[in-house]
């Protein structure tokens, strides 16, 4: 029976906890230096990997035994025509050879119940690798860091992928090939007692094929990883192709992707080849190392017998037995292109999965419950990374809690970045971002969503109902909730023209919606949660002048006492705002209540018009529609 196992959190053994690495230790290393750090400090139980194994170890000890069994009845049937050869047939002993026979079968049946046992094990082992690993996959793509945002989205999909390729490593077919290895120097040792010189024939042979096996792991080490790379390349043009599929079909891009997608594909074709060249390669040398193992011991064999030093029941049972010498590393090179494969994933994913995120990091840290809304910016400045200039320089501002703010700006000067750096999305090169006077990276982020919404520029919605997408930002939110927070959003207009209404099904992303109607559903999922702050990134940009003022009222009415952080364009959207900031250039040009901002805004923007202009364009008052007056690069006074 299978032991029933603790349960174990992704990457961590409970009995242990993480410790505070020096700043100076964290170095990049290479995965040999990884694994000797696992073996020096015996820290494989906390391992992403070696861990769920190493919980397992009960059950592969048992499979271990299953295997001693199974190698020990195999030799069996050799010792039995053996002695029927030598002992049986010579003496006319009838009723041996039914007694003889009788253990045999009881042997074959018991091999044939150890061998299913064994497979049954393993595959449960795997099962429970397979869940924890798979459970640390998800939180730490979940949790991951925005530098996992460089990676193509397809090339990261094949990583999680390989990790189809690792399991079959540990699967039972895999497992049983490498814990028959070993018997192959206990066969030797048994050949060598039957046949005495006859053994050295496989022996050799086996070396032969395992020198071999050794000098080609390096040519298939490195077409593996090339074919691989190349997969990986395939797939995120695939997935780009498929996720702007209509935007390629209204441009002439496509010839481009057909071009990367057909070279991909060439290049894989070619270092699959390569590989799969190499692995029949192996497998063909220890094909004719069985066949002439059993030639060499058959021709050697006659010799012996002439001289009267080996018998023709002994001969037989060498022939069977080299059979089995070779058997296992029959076996292993059919297994070696995935084996490779296996390594070249182990390695991708545990640059996925080695270390701890930020997230992961911060979790031991301050944890509050509920925000009361203050932020503070204190000499914040940030670039991204590969841009020289700082998207943000030196931002200082203070938004007490139950303000409601708006900023404005031109394109690329810096707005989304303030809302990203409030949700810890980003990390300041300098300065603090402060949450009731916490810094954002010290908040246990778990807290900071709970306090926090954001709704962006270009909302997502999932596969599922409508209801489940809005249950997303508060799964413990009673129906009331639901319907309040729709209505807040302008989405009970469109939700009850659906059918089934609430339980309207989506496609992934919501692609049978408007952009207005995926925009509105993500300010519901936003204020369902009833957070603390607010953040909402050009949230009535799809929407049209009727819709966008039904929301605004509604977003007014709802987030008073809500301390609120808007980016907009849209004069319309400042009727809510009890402040402006106007950011250009990365720094706060200016800053101040609503109507102060507008007017000071609108007085510079006529100053800038040639005379005999009509009225100055872009001009607008808290309640219009329009777009507000931009801000010419100067410092606030």
């Amino acid at each position: 029976m299978l032991e029933q196992e603790p349960e174990q959190k992704p990457g961590q053994n409970p009995e242990q906890k993480p410790e505070q690495q020096p700043e100076e230790e964290k170095k990049e290393q290479t995965p040999e230096e990884k694994e000797a750090a696992l073996r020096d400090t015996g820290e494989y139980m906390r391992h992403w990997f070696w861990g769920p194994v190493l919980a397992c170890r009960q059950v592969y000890m048992q499979v271990i035994a299953a295997s001693v069994l199974i190698n020990l009845f195999a030799l069996a049937s050799s010792l039995y025509i053996m002695t029927v050869y030598d002992r049986v047939i010579p003496n006319e002993a009838i009723e041996s050879l039914w007694g003889l026979t009788i253990i045999m079968m009881v042997i074959i049946v018991f091999d044939f119940t150890l061998k299913t046992i064994r497979g049954q094990f393993v595959d449960a082992a795997g099962a429970r690798v397979d869940r924890v690993v798979s459970e640390t996959l998800f939180h730490r793509i979940a949790r991951h860091d925005t530098s996992l945002n460089k990676q193509a989205v397809g090339a990261l999909s094949n990583t999680v992928r390989d990790f189809e390729v690792l399991k079959e490593v540990i699967g039972s077919a895999s497992f049983t090939v490498f814990s028959d290895l070993p018997f192959i120097v206990l066969f030797l040792f048994v050949l060598w007692g039957i046949g005495g010189p006859v053994a050295a024939v496989p022996a050799i042979i086996v070396l032969g094929v395992v020198l071999f096996g050794i000098l080609l792991q390096p040519v298939m080490r490195r077409l593996t990883l090339a074919g691989m790379m190349q997969g990986q390349g395939k797939q995120a043009v695939m997935v780009e192709m498929i996720s702007a599929l209509e935007t390629l079909k209204t441009m002439t891009g496509l010839s481009m992707l057909r071009r990367r997608w057909l070279e991909s594909v060439v290049n894989q074709a070619v270092a699959n080849r390569k590989t799969r060249f190499t692995s029949q390669l192996t497998q063909h040398v220890t094909q004719l190392g069985q066949q002439l193992s059993q030639i060499g011991i058959v021709v050697y064999g006659v010799f012996l017998i002439a001289d009267g030093t080996l018998t023709m029941g002994k001969l037989i049972a060498c022939v069977i037995l080299s059979g089995r010498v070779l058997a296992p590393l029959g076996q292993l090179t059919q297994l070696l292109g995935r084996l490779n494969q296996a390594v070249a994933a182990y390695r991708s994913l545990g640059a996925l999965l080695d270390g701890t995120t930020d997230e992961e990091s911060r979790a031991g840290q301050i944890r509050r419950d509920k925000l009361n809304g203050d932020i503070s910016f204190r000499h914040v400045t940030f670039a991204y990374e590969g841009r020289e200039d700082p998207t943000l320089n030196d931002v200082n501002f203070e938004i007490a809690a139950g303000e409601r703010v708006g900023i404005l700006g031109r394109i690329g000067t810096g707005k989304t970045t303030v809302l990203r750096l409030l949700m810890g999305l980003q990390k300041p090169n300098n300065g603090l971002v402060m949450v009731d006077n916490a810094d954002v990276r010290h908040l246990h982020p778990d807290d900071l969503r709970n306090n926090m919404s954001i709704v962006f520029q270009n909302p997502v919605l999932f596969s599922g109902s409508v209801r489940e997408n809005l249950l997303m930002g508060a799964p413990d939110a009673t129906d009331q909730d639901l319907i309040d927070a729709a209505t807040a959003s302008g989405s009970m207009d469109f939700i009850g023209t659906l059918p089934g209404g609430f339980d309207f099904q989506l496609s992934e992303r919501g692609n049978e919606l408007s952009a207005g109607m995926r925009q509105s559903l993500a300010i519901a999922r936003a204020m369902i949660a009833k957070p603390s702050i607010l953040l909402l990134d050009e949230p009535t940009a799809a929407l049209d002048a009727g819709t966008e003022q039904a929301l605004v009222n509604s977003l007014d009415a709802a987030t008073k006492g809500m301390t609120c952080v808007f980016v907009t364009h849209r004069g319309s959207m400042l009727q809510m705002a009890d402040r402006i900031m106007v950011v250009d250039n990365g720094r706060i040009v200016a800053d101040g209540p609503r109507d102060e901002i507008l007017q000071r805004l609108q007085n510079q923007q006529a100053q800038a018009q040639p005379t005999g202009s009509s009225t100055p364009q872009g001009g607008s008052t808290p309640q219009g529609g329009s777009t507000p007056p931009q801000a010419p690069p100067q410092p606030a006074q």
